[in-house]
């Protein structure tokens, strides 16, 4: 029974949620039927390929190609993609505020209303085929005109924004930018004025990339960011005025002989742009004429503008001295006079081979790749390096070598010693003609041995295996031992409360103890320490003199200085006199 009753009034639900969805469906289809009923006309914008508008002193006519629009008459000229859509936006959501029937018109003359002979006529050209759109004067409240759709006796009375739209110059309807293309696709620059021709071409890296190149006036590597700025510049130029579609005019406005001529080359099918500019006008210095060369329009645009693609070529050259992925780099080697400094790295683990064999500090070797990655020329000192010891390269201080996979070798660099005044170093690629003037101090930055990269770990310890520590110190030895269950304990003094968590942290600072900076030499100060160490784990035993912050370690010798805080956790006093207490000793046998 209660199954039966369950089942009933699901089945109730079921049809009034039916009901409930057909009344929303048909509510919705009811709401969009009486909003059409409102519109002028029944038009989807997407559908439109054609627009003719018949003004009384200008008739113009514009056609859809893919995205774009492009004017056919009165002129062949690109369009003004947002002034063509608010054309035809305006008459697709045009409301008719007042209709006129057939008996309304009755003994009539449309005349009177401006539609015999109309102000406009608007013809769009759909996949359905054409609408015709006539309007006529003004309604007596001046806000509103007359309008009548071929095909239709009635007429509409609707917002004069309809008319207002294409009651507009010529001017208006034109694309307003100069150089039509998308700098992505661009693949060639040839910049030309009084002073100079630089040209540029880009092409794919040794990895993929397509990067830019500077081929005239000399052949080197472009600066990527400065050439992806002249292209938007380039791309985002814009028409102030339109001044002329006669080519007889060329000589009128002294583009027959340009001051300046931006080419642009596209890839694919989008062809060559080039762009002449002339001198400053007499009579406003802050424009100048421009066309593109395969177009009559002759139109000015603010010389501001344009003079931002007068780049000296130097600015369009690539100022990083190496370009380089990290990733690429298997080794590196850096030679100064006969001693040589070499790093390899194996599964991504980088060791000093030469002069030692040792770990490397990872941190070290990649801030020393980063300093190398980031050396930018401050002055491009010479194009064709024909006298080397003029920039003291012809035995450079220092030699840095960067080693692909194989032979195949990613850089190598020839460094001068700073000039005198110390401001400047002259560098030269082995694979570049061209000398760079760099920052003086960058020599100096420069690892001067293997010190200066060596893994800071100086021990490499394991706490828990740490027996016996032994401190010769100021206030005396101390020496603590792990007794049978690890724990420490207390062998000299033989008296004093110890610090067991200090003996815990100082066993772990022992037993992975980092230097701040080697030494190449044994400082004075540890010929007299003030703390000597020596450490027990397991068979091992080393030792550690400390000297403020100097220290030098036994196994093996090493000298270097400490971290301020590591140095005083080492030096922290471990050992508190015992408790004392005035009560007598108590008496035998009680």
């Amino acid at each position: 029974m209660k199954a039966r009753t369950t089942l009933i009034f699901a089945v109730i639900a079921l049809i009034l949620a039916g009901v409930v969805l057909l009344d929303y469906k048909k509510g919705t289809t009811t709401e969009k039927q009486r909003e059409q009923s409102r519109r002028l006309l029944t038009l989807n914008a997407d559908d439109v390929t054609r627009v003719e508008v018949a003004l009384t002193n200008l008739t113009l006519v514009v056609e859809k190609s893919g995205e774009r629009w492009q004017i056919k008459r009165p002129i062949d000229y690109r369009a003004d993609t947002g002034s063509i859509s608010s054309i035809i936006d305006g008459l697709e959501f045009a409301d008719k505020d007042r209709t006129l029937t057939e008996q309304d018109l009755a003994g009539m003359n449309l005349g009177e209303l401006g539609l015999t002979a109309p102000r406009a006529k608007i013809t769009l050209t759909t996949k359905t085929g054409p609408i015709v759109v006539l309007i006529g004067a003004e309604t007596p409240t001046k806000n509103a005109v007359y309008v009548q759709v071929e095909g239709r006796k009635e007429v509409y009375v609707t917002n004069k924004s309809i008319f207002n739209r294409v009651a507009r110059p010529l001017t208006d309807f034109r694309d307003r930018t100069l150089m039509d293309f998308d700098p992505a696709l661009a693949n060639r620059v040839e910049l030309k004025n009084a002073e100079r021709v630089a040209e540029l071409t880009r092409a794919g890296g040794t990895n993929g990339e397509q990067l830019w190149s500077l081929v005239r006036p000399l052949a080197t590597r472009a600066d990527q960011a400065a050439v992806s700025g002249l292209l938007n510049g380039l791309a985002g130029l814009r028409v102030v005025n339109f001044v002329s579609d006669d080519p007889k005019d060329l000589h009128t406005y002294r583009l027959n002989e340009p001051a300046r001529e931006i080419t642009v080359s596209k890839s694919g099918s989008e062809g060559v742009l080039t762009l002449l500019v002339s001198a400053p006008l007499t009579n406003d210095a802050s424009k100048v004429y421009a066309k593109l060369k395969n177009s009559d329009a002759i139109f000015t645009i603010n010389l501001a503008d344009i003079q931002r693609s007068d780049l000296p070529v130097a600015d369009l050259r690539d100022r990083r001295v190496l370009a380089f992925n990290d990733p690429d780099v298997q080794g590196i080697e850096i030679q100064r006079g006969t001693d040589r400094l070499v790093l390899a790295r194996t599964n991504d683990q980088w060791r000093v081979t030469v002069p030692v064999t040792e770990e490397a500090d990872a941190k070290r070797v990649g801030d020393l790749l980063a300093n190398l990655r980031g050396l930018r020329a401050e002055q491009f000192a010479a194009d064709v390096a024909t006298d080397l010891e003029k920039y003291g390269l012809a035995v450079p201080q220092v030699i840095v070598k960067l080693q692909g996979s194989g032979t195949n070798v990613v850089g190598q660099l020839l460094v001068s010693a700073p000039a005198a005044t110390n401001t400047v170093s002259y560098v030269k690629r082995e694979s570049e003609p061209f000398i760079y003037g760099v920052a003086g101090s960058f020599v100096g930055s420069l690892p001067g041995d293997h010190w200066a990269l060596r893994s800071r770990r100086v021990a490499d310890l394991t706490a828990a295996k740490i027996s016996k520590i032994e401190i010769v110190r100021p206030a005396g030895k101390l020496i603590v031992a792990r007794d049978p269950a690890a724990r420490w304990r207390l062998v000299e003094p033989a008296q004093g409360v110890l610090d067991i968590d200090g003996v815990d942290i100082l066993a772990d600072v022992l037993a992975r103890l980092d230097a701040e900076e080697f030494r190449s030499a044994k400082p004075v100060a540890l010929n007299q320490p003030d703390h000597t160490f020596t450490i027990t784990a397991g068979d091992k035993t080393v030792t550690l003199a400390l000297a403020g912050t100097e220290a030098a370690w036994s196994e093996p010798n090493l000298s270097f200085s400490l971290p301020a805080p590591t140095a005083q956790t080492l030096t922290k006093d471990l050992l508190a006199a015992p408790a004392t207490t005035n009560q007598p000793p108590p008496q035998a046998g009680k």
